[in-house]
């Protein structure tokens, strides 16, 4: 048995369905460029730029700087990466320069500082522990009183101002 052909629309109706369909819109060749979030970029002015410097140049930090500018620490970081930088080498050769003079002077402490973080140098100090005359240090055969005894005679070489350490 076959299945009956289903009934079609009368054409009347057909084509009110056809206008009732929205026209379908091309699609544009190239896409619009989304627009940007967000405020516009920063363009620091010159002299913008000269007081980042001057700032960092007497030692205020990137987020002091920022906080002043009323920036972001990383807008001065994107824009301003030469003044941090140049800002930051000035500050250092001024005290550098006067840690020199001083020392040229002949400050000690100056001299002291400048040969340890420029030169290398530090100090050491070197302890040694030994026994009588430089000799080893004896403990094997004492008592357990013996060697409290010399304990407590070490302590009492202490606190009479006799003994060293």
């Amino acid at each position: 048995m076959a299945k009956p052909k289903p009934k079609k629309a009368p054409a009347s109706k057909r084509k009110a369905i056809a206008r009732a369909k929205p026209a379908l819109k091309p699609k544009p060749a190239v896409k619009p460029t989304p627009k940007k979030r967000g405020p516009p970029a920063w363009e620091p002015s010159p002299e913008d730029r000269r007081r980042i410097e001057h700032y960092v140049s007497i030692g205020f930090t990137q987020e002091q700087v920022a906080l002043i500018m009323d920036k972001s620490v990383d807008s001065l970081d994107r824009y301003c990466r030469k003044e941090l930088d140049v800002g930051a080498l000035q500050v250092g050769a001024k005290i550098a320069a006067k840690l020199y003079d001083k020392a040229m002077k002949g400050d000690t402490a100056s001299i002291i500082f400048w040969l340890k973080t420029r030169m290398g140098w530090k100090e050491t100090s070197k302890h040694e522990h030994g026994g009588v005359d430089g000799g080893p240090i004896e403990y094997r055969d004492l008592s357990d009183e013996e060697i409290e005894a010399r304990i407590a005679a070490r302590m009492a070489e202490k606190s009479d101002g006799n003994g060293v350490g």
